[in-house]
């Protein structure tokens, strides 16, 4: 066993185009450290719907130059493969119907290139590099940006260019030794089934020996390489900002916004954005402000975490700003915090926006339209969309399904307006079919700067929401079982379902993973399986359980709706929501 392992080590070494790598597995062989020699080796980063993810660091478990470039070997492979059966269409169609009908379909399909970006993380520009040789090797075209790209930049430019595919190299909001490698269809949305199976597939059967590369110059200087640069950040702007969003140049002049990029590369979009826009009082948080892969202000650069905002609120409180707004590293989410009626700087959850945004992108809009957010979010933007006669869609969590079903309708003639999931992520439009933290800042500080105008703030107008619909509140947390002996959460639910909930009956189970739904209600019948239940409660309150497969531990996710006609005030109101709340999460499930 151990010599297999020093084996397959010293393989990966010598395919290993990295020094740096190379020498760590050397260094550990050298000191005969197996454990940590088998932590590298054992195993592999799983590629899923959103790509590779994981630690910096040698071997086939850890994000490194050999890994980027076996993934990418895999995906030119099956985008070639679907290339040509795109090609096989086309031919066929000449033969069998007409030229016209044939030059029609050839105009539908995709470019064979691959869009390719990065952001400020460590190693994202070698590995943004390190997939363009690779995609160029195997006759792709390549169109790499050169300049800092946020995620939604990427997502964009590849309906933009019309291209394949499309690859962003960035971890997101993970902490610092971590990056990853996320994937775009030709849709301009993230990889859904089938084809992040095959694609999984296809990188399994590289062999890391054969895994061929471009020469950087002669790329370049053929074309098969061609650089991006700033001016299609700039297109991308352009476009957010003719979305269709109140343009009041009066109504942003007053308003204070201080903004934080957490040390990504948001400041360059969303600075620049707002100030075109005519928001020209915005004040970064200039510790944060350049793009540091190192996040040294910050270990967790992930918005919604305790502690996370702390410089941005005692900015704000210097400055005596009326907003905040934040983006993670990649720019592809925001958080939000705005003065109350008190002139107290309060952070709201993704809910809360969702919500707020919702409806302000409704009230913009008319004719046959649709939003959308994900199980898990809260059902307060289902009730918006309702009161303006619109589609609310819920899919499963993760943004990739949202989008998908964003494409479906617009198929059908159906305008998409806004989506989001609960985890502070946002699209505006059709524009982006992703999360769009860029788009989503501008139109939270339009919506802002118009309520400002009017003595106003964001926290008035979810009050307003709140009045109309009732008070939506929701929670999370993980529930970590200590003891592993007995069955794990999933199994303990699905063979003893619970009947009440924190002294509430269950009217109404859902399993996914099963298909099963008590009310069968078809759209939740149609999900695709998942290992999710729903337990929703007699007096409207909701529990999404997510069990893991692996551990003995669950995220829970919780809801509950108070009417306001049922109290004096609105404060009344959200203070009973509060309790029931903080009540539901302390049931036993």
């Amino acid at each position: 066993m151990t010599t297999e392992l020093l084996q397959r080590a010293q393989a990966w070494i010598a395919a290993d185009p990295d020094p740096m790598t190379r020498r760590e597995l050397e260094e550990l062989i050298h000191a005969n450290d197996l454990n940590a020699i088998a932590d590298r080796m054992n195993g592999r980063l799983e590629f899923g719907t959103a790509g590779l993810r994981g630690v910096l660091g040698a071997g086939p478990t850890r994000m490194n130059a050999l890994v980027i470039r076996r993934a990418s070997a895999g995906l030119a492979a099956y985008v070639r493969q679907q290339l040509d059966v795109q090609r096989q269409v086309v031919k066929d169609l000449e033969t069998y119907a007409s030229p016209q009908l044939a030059a029609y379909a050839e105009r539908q399909h995709p470019q064979p290139a691959i869009i390719v970006g990065h952001d400020a993380r460590l190693r994202s520009d070698d590995f943004a590099r390190q997939a363009a040789l690779v995609f160029a090797a195997a006759g792709i075209k390549v169109y790499l940006f050169q300049c800092l790209a946020a995620t939604p930049l990427v997502a964009w430019a590849v309906n933009r260019f019309n291209t394949a595919a499309g690859v962003m190299v960035t971890a997101s909001h993970n902490p610092p030794e971590y990056n990853g490698y996320k994937v775009y269809w030709n849709t301009g949305g993230q990889i859904v089934p089938p084809h992040d199976t095959r694609i999984a597939e296809a990188i399994e059967a590289v062999p890391l020996d054969t895994i061929a590369t471009a020469d950087w110059d002669r790329a370049v200087a053929l074309g098969h390489i061609e650089l991006l640069g700033d001016d299609v950040a700039q297109q991308y702007l352009e476009n957010v900002l003719a979305l269709p969003l109140p343009n009041d140049p009066d109504d942003r002049a007053s308003l204070r916004i201080v903004y934080t990029a957490m040390h990504g590369v948001g400041a360059a979009y969303a600075l620049r954005l707002l100030d075109r826009a005519g928001f020209h009082t915005v004040i970064p948080v200039s510790e944060q402000v350049e793009p540091d892969g190192t996040f040294p202000t910050v270990r967790f650069p992930n918005p919604e975490e305790p502690g996370a905002l702390a410089m941005a609120l005692e900015l704000a409180e210097e400055q005596k700003a009326d907003l905040i707004i934040a983006n993670d590293p990649d720019a592809d989410r925001v958080a939000v915090a705005a003065r109350d009626d008190e002139g107290t700087l309060r952070v709201f959850t993704g809910d809360q926006i969702g919500a707020l945004l919702g409806d302000f992108l409704l009230r913009q809009s008319e004719g046959e339209r649709a939003v959308g957010t994900t199980i898990v979010s809260s059902r307060m933007l289902a009730a918006i969309a309702q009161a303006h006669d619109a589609t609310c869609f819920e899919t499963l969590t993760g943004f990739k399904w949202i989008a998908d079903r964003a494409i479906a309708l617009k198929e059908k003639g159906i305008s998409f307006i806004f989506g989001y999931e609960e985890a502070i992520g946002y699209t505006v439009g059709e524009l982006v079919r992703d999360k769009d933290g860029i788009s989503a800042a501008l139109a939270v500080a339009t919506f802002a700067a118009r309520l400002h105008e009017h003595g106003l703030s964001l926290w008035d107008a979810l009050d307003a929401l709140y009045m109309e619909h009732g008070v939506y509140l929701t929670g999370q947390r993980s529930i970590s079982l200590a003891d592993n002996t007995g069955p794990l959460p999933g199994q303990r639910l699905r063979s003893s379902p619970p009947t009440h909930i924190g002294g509430v009956p269950v009217v109404r189970s859902i399993d996914l993973r099963l298909g099963t739904d008590t009310d069968n209600d078809p759209n939740m019948l149609a999900l695709p399986k998942s290992d999710v239940l729903m337990y929703h409660l007699h007096d409207r309150s909701r529990v999404i359980v997510r069990p893991s497969g692996t551990e003995p531990k669950v995220k829970v996710y919780y809801e509950v709706i108070e009417p306001v006609e049922a109290h004096e005030s609105i404060d009344d109101a959200r203070q009973f929501a509060a309790r029931r709340l903080a009540e539901l999460m302390e049931a036993d499930i």
